[in-house]
This record gives structure tokens, C-alpha cells and sequence, in this order.
């Protein structure tokens, strides 16, 4: 009896060690662009380097592949291979690491709808991973390396654009990206750079405008890796100029956006809110920042005959210090200048939080701080947590209302109602100081909001056509924010946009190129889940000092939205 356990311990340990080992497969992405599945551009395309997460992929230290690149042979006891109709083939690889694996999808892979793929390790495979085969599915590299933020762009010279390594209108440079199409030429020699067939028409838009297209196929001595070269358009300027490529005309996919700087003279851009110098000052060392925030947010939702209101005024700060490593890679420090639009995606339940921020250093700034305005005082409450140290918020007034319960609905996130605390007046945020930044005071004129004068004729947007928006009133310096966020659930994946214009302007266009980035909108129970929304805010945040930081903002906003369902 003895020896029957010893030997099913021993058979269940092996089994065990063997399941451990076994190769498996969570995601299967576009290198450049990390598109989640079910997003529009989310295929494999033809000729592309595509990246595959999981567990168990490959040797515990990464492994580079070197020319030829190796395919049935495998890299380090790893293999790719790709099966469609019962056909394989083995894909040229590029790395290999145990959680994760980069490999080029064949140029003679057929287009269709599922291909799986499958990754062997020592002849171990994986489970199959369905993907998609497309002719072409353009993403751009970026510097954050999760498909967001700075583009990997680089000027004629090969030296990369950055706050303070700017293009000039009339520039050229190069967008580094995958997914332009198959080639003729082997995929497993480096060096042998093809023809791309059926190259269909690239489009370059940098901030709203159309960019000169001077070269786009492959990079010559480099399978799998595609650049464009372009001219910078004129009249821009901005160090989050957004930048994506459209292929194959009207109908054809987009990439992911992503930004670069452009300074109208010199190397350094200048930035909502920053000032050239700044950005000069911070390539030497670090940013110390605080920014201060009171707005409110307006959300119409008609659902199941009910129509519900949420309205929130809020109060938030946040201090931080941090490095130009990360100021550079960061995708919300610097914001796209009016006329621009930029679209961010994600696949799950939220959307991700920028990469850079895991580089910024909290500051403490105290336990609180004051606000004092037209309506009384109130207090913004340090937030806890990891980063609870450097932010703070607070709920200054408003809640949930549904027609016939003016109360609210106490439970819900916003359902205990208090009176509106935001009117049109000057505001001062009061903080007494902690151990990082010093005492200061700041000082806001909080304006009227303007009128989204079409509101009521959008109850729908198709995502092929273009979306003009229109409005009334607020300060003549305002910067008008149009944003729409739309989500679908099988799979769950969901996608945002914001556009920035001009009060003065009185409406603004959304290209259908911005639309055609999102993916439709759910339908739950008849009531759409997308969300339009039409608002201003600071054009030029106003400034505060305090010892401990170099830059202190402060700024409003004013945002109204209803549900809308992107068809």
C-alpha cells in the first residue's frame, strides 16, 4: 500500500511539474500598437511583427533572434507556428522570453478570420490562440511601449523627436510601425527589405491636418519593421501634436494615435500650461509639479422611461515629482492643442492608466486643502493609498437625480445629493504645506459655462461620417473639449476620443477618421452605453508657487454629456 502512494505522489508530481511547464497563451497583439481584440485595427496583418503574451513561452532571460531568423528550428528551444485550415506555418522569430514571444505573421498566410496560433516549447505545445489575418493593420511604436503616448518618431537624421528634440513645420521625418502588408521578399533574412503588394494609400494626420507621405513600406534591412517618412504640415504647434496613419482611403483601418512635439522654431515645443524653458530645465534633471483642479460634470441618461441627471462638482490635486525619462514617455502630462483630435483604447473592464506614472514620485503637500469660494468654504482631502500622499479630492456638491425621485438615491456613487457648490466667481485653494511642498495659495475665476446649442439633434453617431458639434457662450478664452467614449462587451473592449477647439469657434467637426478608431456601442436592454460630451475648460491654467515645486497650475472645467449610441 506503501508503495502505490509513493508511486501516485510520484505520477501526480510529474503530472503537476508537467502542467507547470506547459506553454500557454493569454494575448496575441500587434507589436507596435497592442490594439486589444475587437478593436477596429486589432487583426494580425500580413508581413507584421506580432507579440505573444503568456506563461512558460521561453527561457527565463530574453533571447534575440539574429539572421536568418529562425523558424521550424525554433529560438532557444521556442517555436511559433500558425495554422489556418490545416495548414501550418512556422513564423520567423524575432525574441523569446518566458512571458513573452515576438515573431512575423508570413506574408503567405491566407487572410481569415481565425487563425490560432500556437507556441511550442521543446516540442511542447501551447493552446491554440485565435487571431485574425489582415491584409494590413498599421501601429505605430511608442515610446511608453504599450501602444500610447510619445510616438517612436525620429527626424530625417535618425535622432528622436521630444519636448526639446522638436520638428519644425516643413520637417521631415519618420514614423517607425508595422502592419503595412506582406511581402515578396523571405521574411526570414534580415536584411532583405521586398516590395510590399497591394500597398494600399497611407494617410499621415498630424494635429486635424494632412501630412505630406514621402516614402511608406519597409524599412530597408529589417523584416517585419515598416516606417513613413512625411513633412510636418504648417501651423502647428504643440508637445502632444497627435499623429495617426489611415490605410486603404475612407474605409480603410487607422492605427493607434499617438503624439509628437512641434515647436514653430528652435528644438523645444511649448505646451498648455509649460513653458519652453521649463521644458529646457527639466531635460537636465526632474519636474517638481503641483496642479489644482475645480469643475463640474454635467451626464443626461434616459434608460428604461426614466431620465436620470448626474451632476458633480468636484475639487482634485495632485503633486509630483518626476524625471524627463518619464516626462517624455508620459501620455497625460502635455495635452493636444485646439483643432487636434486623439483617440485612447483599451480591452477590459477600465481603461489603463498611463505607464509613465508608475516613474512619478508623490509629494506631500499636507492633510488638506482649503477652498473658499462664492458658496463657502470646503475641503479637499488627502487621498490614501500608494499615491495618496500626493493627491487629493473631494465631492463639493451635486448628485443623482432621476425624474420623480429629486432626492437621489442614497447607496449610489454620487446618490446623496448636496446643493451645487460651482457658480461663476473667484475661488482660493489654501493648502498649509507637508513635508515635500511648502505652503501656498492659489487663486481661480471660475467662468460661465457655454451652451452645447446641437445637444438635443445627437442621439446617434455613425462612425463613417463626420460629427459637427456646436456651441454657445463661455469665456472667450476657453478651450472647448468634445469627448465620446464608447464601449461594446463581446469582447469587452472600448475606445475614447477628445477633440479640443475654441470658444470663438462656436462648433467643431469630428472627422470620421477619429470615429471609425472606436468600436460600436453595447445596447443593454434598449438604452445605448456610449457617452457624448461638450465642455470648456482653461486654456492657459493659471500659476501658483510654493517652495518644493517648479510649477504650480491651477485650472476649471465644465463638462456636459448625454448617452448616445456610436452605430
Amino acid at each position: 500500500m506503501k508503495t502505490k502512494l509513493l508511486l501516485l505522489s510520484s505520477a501526480l508530481a510529474c503530472a503537476t511539474l508537467a502542467q507547470a511547464q506547459t506553454p500557454a497563451i493569454t494575448n496575441v497583439t500587434n507589436a507596435a500598437s497592442y490594439a486589444a481584440k475587437g478593436l477596429p485595427g486589432s487583426g494580425i496583418a500580413q508581413g507584421s511583427i506580432f507579440t505573444v503574451f503568456g506563461s512558460n513561452l521561453g527561457p527565463a532571460t530574453l533571447v534575440q533572434a539574429g539572421a536568418p531568423r529562425p523558424t521550424a528550428a525554433g529560438l532557444s528551444g521556442t517555436r511559433v507556428r500558425i495554422t489556418v485550415s490545416g495548414t501550418n506555418y512556422d513564423a520567423p522569430m524575432i525574441y523569446s522570453s518566458r512571458t513573452q514571444v515576438a515573431a512575423i505573421m508570413p506574408s503567405n498566410v491566407p487572410l481569415t478570420a481565425q487563425a490560432n496560433v500556437v507556441v511550442l516549447v521543446n516540442d511542447t505545445p501551447s493552446s491554440p490562440f485565435p487571431v485574425a489575418v489582415v491584409r494590413y493593420a498599421p501601429g505605430i511604436y511608442t515610446l511608453n511601449s504599450a501602444g500610447t503616448g510619445p510616438g517612436v518618431v525620429t527626424d530625417a537624421n535618425y535622432v528622436p523627436v521630444t519636448f526639446t528634440a522638436a520638428l519644425n513645420p516643413g520637417q521631415a521625418g519618420i514614423i517607425w510601425m508595422n502592419g503595412l502588408g506582406g511581402t515578396t521578399a523571405s521574411e526570414d533574412i534580415n536584411g532583405a527589405a521586398g516590395a510590399i503588394p497591394n500597398l494600399a494609400q497611407v494617410e499621415v494626420f498630424i494635429g486635424g491636418k494632412t501630412a505630406q507621405v514621402l516614402y511608406a513600406g519597409r524599412t530597408p534591412g529589417f523584416t517585419g519593421l515598416d516606417q513613413v517618412n512625411f513633412t510636418v504640415p504648417s501651423d502647428l504647434e504643440g508637445c502632444a501634436v497627435p499623429l495617426v496613419i489611415r490605410q486603404n482611403g475612407g474605409n480603410g483601418v487607422v492605427s493607434n494615435f499617438v503624439s509628437i512635439s512641434v515647436a514653430r522654431s528652435g528644438r523645444t515645443c511649448r505646451d498648455r500650461g509649460f513653458t519652453e524653458a521649463e521644458f529646457q530645465s527639466a531635460a537636465s534633471g526632474s519636474m517638481r509639479m503641483g496642479a489644482l483642479s475645480l469643475g463640474r460634470t454635467t451626464i443626461k441618461t434616459s434608460a428604461g422611461g426614466f431620465d436620470m441627471q448626474t451632476r458633480l462638482d468636484i475639487g482634485s490635486g495632485s503633486f509630483f515629482r518626476f524625471d524627463y525619462n518619464a516626462l517624455i514617455r508620459s501620455s497625460s502630462v502635455a495635452e493636444p492643442p485646439a483643432g487636434a483630435c486623439t483617440v485612447s483604447t483599451f480591452g477590459g473592464e477600465t481603461e489603463p492608466t498611463d505607464p509613465a506614472f508608475a516613474l512619478f514620485t508623490p509629494l506631500d503637500a499636507g492633510n488638506t486643502i482649503g477652498v473658499n469660494g462664492p458658496n463657502g468654504p470646503k475641503v479637499l482631502d488627502r487621498q490614501s493609498g500608494p499615491e495618496g500622499r500626493g493627491t487629493y479630492y473631494a465631492k463639493l456638491g451635486g448628485g443623482i437625480t432621476i425624474s420623480g425621485l429629486p432626492g437621489g438615491i442614497p447607496g449610489l456613487p454620487g446618490g446623496n445629493n448636496l446643493p451645487d457648490y460651482l457658480s461663476a466667481g473667484t475661488y482660493t485653494l489654501t493648502g498649509t504645506g507637508g513635508a515635500d511642498v511648502g505652503a501656498f495659495t492659489a487663486t481661480l475665476n471660475y467662468p460661465q459655462p457655454l451652451t452645447w446649442t446641437n445637444e438635443a439633434a445627437i442621439t446617434s453617431v455613425n462612425r463613417t461620417q463626420n460629427l459637427n458639434v456646436t456651441w454657445s457662450g463661455g469665456a472667450p478664452s476657453d478651450l472647448v473639449v468634445i469627448t465620446g467614449t464608447s464601449t461594446n462587451t463581446n469582447p469587452t473592449v472600448g475606445g475614447s476620443f477628445i477633440c479640443y477647439s475654441t470658444a470663438a469657434a462656436g462648433g467643431f467637426t469630428v472627422p470620421s477618421w477619429v470615429l471609425s478608431a472606436l468600436p460600436a456601442s453595447a445596447v443593454i436592454e434598449g438604452t445605448p452605453t456610449g457617452m457624448l460630451m461638450v465642455g470648456s475648460t482653461s486654456s492657459e491654467p493659471s500659476r501658483f508657487n510654493a517652495s518644493g515645486i517648479d510649477i504650480g497650475v491651477v485650472s476649471y472645467f465644465n463638462y456636459g454629456g448625454k448617452n448616445v449610441n456610436f452605430q
